[in-house]
């Protein structure tokens, strides 16, 4: 119990980021990363998406674990962040190396102006 008190103290490394434009840019680029919105079904489909992400839940990410590629750049996104960092740290404990997230997540996509696609999942 006593480590586990620590562990919410322990400062933990500073994740990678990118921002809304860089990701941006790096969709439109030979050889774009993997988005992955870690956001709930409903969030996604109702709230919109980055038309190339693919939806794999925060709380499913550990059993979908084989549906993540390792060979390209991944890049998490939720609604603020907090979410897509949580997956990140994930990721980065399974030796998946080159993972980012989306700086202010969908809030700063959005008001960015940048296209989302709405659906049902």
């Amino acid at each position: 119990m006593i480590d586990w008190l620590k562990s919410l103290f322990t400062p933990k490394p500073p994740l990678a980021t990118l921002s809304v434009g860089e990701l941006n840019a790096a969709l439109r680029a030979d050889a774009p990363p993997v988005v992955i919105d870690v956001r709930s079904a409903q969030e996604f489909g109702f709230h919109g998406h980055i038309a190339e992400a693919k939806l794999i839940p925060l709380n499913e990410i550990q059993q979908r674990l084989a549906e993540i590629p390792t060979d390209r750049p991944l890049v998490l996104v939720c609604r603020t962040s907090r979410r897509s960092a949580r997956a990140a740290r994930f990721l980065l404990a399974q030796e998946i190396s080159d993972v980012k997230v989306l700086d202010g997540g969908m809030l700063a996509w959005t008001k960015a102006g940048l296209p989302i696609e709405r659906n049902s999942v």
